[in-house]
């Protein structure tokens, strides 16, 4: 699942299109992850659906889950799939690699409930650079009905099994025009 939605409030405009490889990231993502999963949806709000083609899976936040952040894309996931284990990406990564992926992989291949890289010195977790069992499902929603809506505390209780990337920089949000600029110019040359 390619994560879409969100208020992209500091960024000023729709992260999902910022283009760091030649076209808008949230296809970037969708494309990157097809030749590793069964089926690849991008989750996004309804005005991000009105503009997304028809030859793309989607995903629309359920108007249920309106205003409670990063779950909603999980949990209307999990209405729609409620058997399916997700790798979830968003697309304010743009150093986010094939290896990693790989690594989410792995992790759903082993029974766990859920696993998310972290940050290696704040062991803080990257919520929605992670993977969630179907079983995942029901315990989100458990939490909503206790008004629980954080990923992170969601991933700390379940002490979900922390994934560390081949560099820091595989795991930078960028959430600012100006990050935006300065990846923009980095993922150019990486080319």
């Amino acid at each position: 699942m390619v994560v879409c939605g969100g208020q992209s409030a500091r960024m000023g405009t729709d992260k999902s299109l910022l283009d760091y490889y030649g076209k808008p990231q949230r296809y970037y993502l969708y494309e990157l992850l097809q030749p590793f999963c069964e089926q690849v949806f991008l989750s996004c709000n309804e005005q991000q659906a009105a503009g997304i083609p028809d030859n793309y899976n989607i995903i629309v936040d359920a108007p249920a889950y309106r205003d409670i952040g990063p779950m909603a894309a999980l949990l209307s996931t999990f209405d729609q799939h409620p058997d399916k284990t997700f790798i979830v990406l968003a697309c304010d990564y743009p150093f986010f690699t094939i290896h990693e992926i790989k690594q989410l992989l792995d992790t759903a291949k082993s029974g766990i409930i859920c696993a998310a890289f972290c940050h290696e010195e704040s062991s803080i977790y990257e919520p929605l650079l992670a993977m969630y069992r179907s079983t995942a499902g029901s315990i989100l929603k458990a939490g909503l009905n206790e008004q629980q809506h954080s990923l992170q505390r969601f991933l700390k209780e379940m002490q979900a099994q922390k994934l560390f990337p081949a560099t820091e920089k595989n795991i930078q949000s960028i959430d600012t025009p100006g990050a935006y600029r300065i990846a923009a110019l980095e993922t150019k040359q990486m080319k």
